[in-house]
């Protein structure tokens, strides 16, 4: 596809939308320290990265994703009427097929099933211009949904108001009327994010709430080099003896150099640790003391790819 024609402009309007969503979405993403304006600045990303596609992509679309949680989180209709003074009627078009609830800022919001419902049959007979914005409001979602079930699992779902079943029946109803239309890529992202998420849903997990031994033992941070090595060859060998296509993540100590930050190499321990976890391999995830890097101790190794571990010069 020549995705060079239809090329997207932006103008001071498109400023002046950033500090009207900022003024309005002062709160954080469910759960988190992620301040809410993170989620609509990387909508609106996603809807101006199909410029030059099927759909083509205007300021006022890329304003609508930027306002597409404003009506529906922060006012409702009295709401709807000030974006469309301030930004066109064009613009309230689209804010308003993109919302599932126009209750005003102190009246109750419909049952989630019933709103949910009632948007997902609106949105069939919405322009393709509406869909695509949902489409990355969705694509948004599910990837963030899909990292954070990889951290903290099954806890996930008490951030919102229904669980992993009534969200994937809700993510896949929207996914048949985006697949209904012309094709882009923001639609095929999250069909592949909505499948790698009800694999991760259906996987069974030992310990959602699981924790490194770093974590219980705090002067630690991760294994030695070589003891890293033969972790990773070991879960490596067994993946292969037991027909396992997922890879055991790759251990920082194997990647590069030992030194890199405790935070860095933590992280990297707990990807590894929840991998054999979750695979049926607990008992390689006991470490001897004398086997570990303490907090401020300057490692001294360099491990190639290979594992090959080598005395770092000095």
């Amino acid at each position: 596809m020549n995705r060079q024609g239809n090329q997207l402009f932006l103008s001071a309007r498109f400023t002046e939308a950033i500090e009207y969503a900022r003024q309005h979405h002062t709160e954080f993403r469910k759960g988190t320290a992620i301040p809410y304006m993170a989620h609509l600045l990387g909508v609106a990303a996603l809807v101006m990265g199909e410029a030059g596609g099927r759909v083509r992509v205007t300021e006022d679309m890329v304003i609508a994703a930027l306002l597409h949680d404003v009506v529906e989180d922060h006012g409702g209709m009295t709401r709807l009427q000030e974006v469309e003074q301030r930004f066109g009627v064009n613009v309230a078009r689209m804010v308003k097929g993109l919302s599932d609830s126009f209750a005003e800022s102190q009246q109750p919001k419909d049952e989630w099933k019933k709103r949910k419902s009632e948007y997902i049959e609106r949105l069939r007979s919405e322009p393709d211009d509406v869909l695509l914005i949902s489409a990355a409001d969705k694509l948004y979602n599910a990837r963030a949904i899909l990292d954070d079930f990889k951290e903290i699992g099954e806890a996930i779902w008490e951030r919102f108001k229904r669980g992993a079943d009534q969200q994937l029946w809700y993510f896949d109803e929207l996914l048949a009327i985006y697949l209904s239309r012309p094709p882009n890529r923001i639609v095929n992202d999250l069909k592949l994010v909505l499948r790698q998420l009800a694999a991760q849903i259906a996987e069974p997990r030992t310990d959602s709430s699981f924790e490194t031994p770093s974590a219980s033992t705090a002067m630690k941070i991760c294994p030695k080099p070589v003891r890293w090595k033969e972790i990773y060859e070991t879960l490596a060998r067994r993946c292969s003896e037991q027909g396992i296509s997922t890879a055991p993540p790759k251990p920082l100590i194997l990647a590069g150099w030992a030194y890199s930050n405790d935070v860095e190499k933590a992280d990297r321990w707990k990807e590894t640790v929840i991998w054999a976890e979750r695979n049926g391999f607990s008992e390689l995830t006991s470490i001897e003391p004398d086997d570990w890097y303490s907090v401020g101790e300057p490692s001294s190794y360099e491990v190639g790819p290979l594992g090959g571990a080598m005395q770092q010069p000095r």
